[in-house]
């Protein structure tokens, strides 16, 4: 919009990046519902339980390093 209004760019580039970054910002809302709906069938392996809690633990001995 600034491009346009300094007189960088005609009205219709100015349409044409309008509709690039909606489509853009479409495309990325589309992939996270996408993923939002793939982590609803998730299942965690049951080798990973207390996982999270034994990384934790190593961030924060690293942390006092």
């Amino acid at each position: 919009m600034v491009e346009f209004l300094r007189g960088q760019i005609t009205l219709d580039e100015s349409i044409d990046q309008f509709y690039e970054i909606d489509s853009e910002r479409q495309a990325a809302q589309q992939k996270v519902v996408s993923d939002f709906q793939t982590l609803e069938t998730c299942e965690p392996d049951v080798r990973s339980v207390g996982f999270a809690r034994l990384i934790d633990n190593l961030f924060s001995d690293i942390r006092f390093l």
